[in-house]
């Protein structure tokens, strides 16, 4: 009985974001004092350091939750869908090998070229294991949302988070220093990891009756293989996401400072706290929208975009108004004098939750269901030079400023978005005629 009425009060995305929300706010106090104890500069090699690991794991990342999330509602019978995720599973522990070889070698080659300051084997190892082990935590996430079981995984999500900041502020408070950084964020993923791992065994067993230890993949490796032009146009546009969100960083500080990569670092921290919202909503929506796109349910699809758009746009007034009134006060008080110059940044970066919120969420479904994804990788490329041009000019002929950066990052969604709508637009146009019927540009 208690149960029913917690349920009848939080359903499966107020839950998930309450948890997130709650998460993410803990992350932001543990990113200020990571922050007040290093310093800008300390940061900003930080930031070189992941930054270069960032590309490569997206360079190498095939970006197979794509083919996950069409594979898995082909079918209704239990076992074809567990084989779907062990072998989903089996291929992200691949990867997560290849990319521990290939960060360890590139790194160590590659990071003098954008930082002054000597990187120490030590580092190399500790963030090689640290973004493989990672990627496979992330794997494991994503596959428990199919369970639908949102109320366990919140739960056990903040649990697992919890101990991770006391690994992580334990040995950063002994060590703080960069060796320390890489330390303390090692031996926290190495936790995650585990009890990452148990919950879904224990999902896995308990709910979803998937014998998890048979050799009989029912030919899915064959299915998956069969994905092989979602999978390559995927792929690249994870090339895409690598330029966008991840050398973003190592742009910035071939043609900046150390201090101003840590400045743009802490600026994209802070901003990308706000996706707790899109990140709880899709992991709810997600599952939802491919059923409703299976089913051709379009006006429960419509029902769920004017949400999306409701939500991002009171979301992203209340933060930016917010931002707007105290940042200045909280890079102060809360960050201290040795960050000012963020500030800009921060509030220019936070205005793209809007987008991600309001239209990422839907229009990507929609593109996922169709297999098209070769036109939207063509201008997502396009995007990410916009976004590299702008950044690039400004930092040259404007000011070495993380603002300028965080414009040119800006600017992608602002390309990205009106395709994405035009794209899926051409492929669903039903969802837009009603969409134009129900007073979308009214609300």
């Amino acid at each position: 009985m208690p149960f029913i009425f917690f349920k009848k009060y939080f359903s499966p995305v107020k839950y998930i974001s309450s948890v997130n929300i709650i998460i993410t706010g803990i992350g932001a106090v543990v990113g200020i004092i990571n922050a007040r104890l290093l310093g800008p500069e300390a940061l900003g090699v930080i930031a070189v350091v992941l930054g270069i690991y960032s590309s490569i794991t997206t360079f190498i990342d095939v970006r197979l939750i794509d083919v996950v999330g069409k594979l898995y509602y082909q079918m209704e019978e239990a076992q074809y869908r567990g084989n779907v995720l062990r072998v989903y599973l089996i291929f992200s522990g691949l990867l997560g090998g290849l990319m521990w070889l290939c960060n360890y070698f590139i790194v160590v080659f590659a990071a003098g070229y954008f930082t002054d300051t000597l990187i120490k084997p030590g580092w190399v190892a500790y963030s090689a294991f640290y973004f493989s082990l990672n990627y496979l935590v992330s794997a494991f996430q994503y596959q428990q949302r199919f369970s639908e079981r949102f109320y366990l995984i919140g739960t056990w999500r903040f649990l697992i988070y919890l101990g991770w900041v006391f690994i992580f502020l334990l040995i950063l408070a002994s060590s703080p220093n960069v060796e320390g950084y890489f330390s303390a964020s090692f031996w926290g993923v190495v936790w995650n990891f585990i009890m990452t791992v148990f919950l879904s065994v224990f999902i896995w067993i308990k709910y979803e009756h998937f014998n998890i230890f048979s050799n009989d993949f029912g030919g899915v490796f064959r299915v998956y293989f069969q994905q092989v032009r979602l999978i390559f146009w995927g792929n690249l546009l994870g090339y895409t996401k690598m330029l966008h969100r991840g050398a973003d960083i190592l742009l910035v500080s071939y043609f900046a400072d150390d201090r101003v990569t840590g400045l743009y670092k802490i600026a994209r921290s802070l901003a990308d706290s706000t996706f707790v919202f899109y990140d709880s909503m899709n992991q709810v929506y997600f599952p939802r929208f491919m059923q409703l796109l299976s089913a051709n349910s379009f006006q429960e699809y419509r029902k769920l975009i004017l949400r999306s758009l409701s939500a991002a746009g009171f979301l992203t007034l209340v933060i930016i108004v917010g931002e707007w009134v105290g940042l200045k006060y909280f890079v102060k008080y809360v960050l201290t004098s040795k960050f000012a110059g963020a500030e800009l940044a921060i509030l220019i970066l936070s205005s793209t939750l809007f987008f991600i919120v309001g239209f990422y969420i839907w229009l990507w479904p929609i593109l996922i269901h169709n297999g098209k994804l070769g036109y939207f990788t063509g201008f997502s490329i396009v995007a990410g030079f916009i976004q590299y041009l702008i950044t690039v000019m400004l930092l040259q002929f404007s000011a070495a400023d993380p603002a300028s950066a965080a414009l040119g990052y800006l600017g992608y969604y602002l390309f990205l978005i009106p395709v994405m709508w035009y794209l899926a637009g051409r492929l669903k146009p039903e969802l837009f005629h009603g969409l134009l019927k129900m007073g979308i540009f009214k609300r």
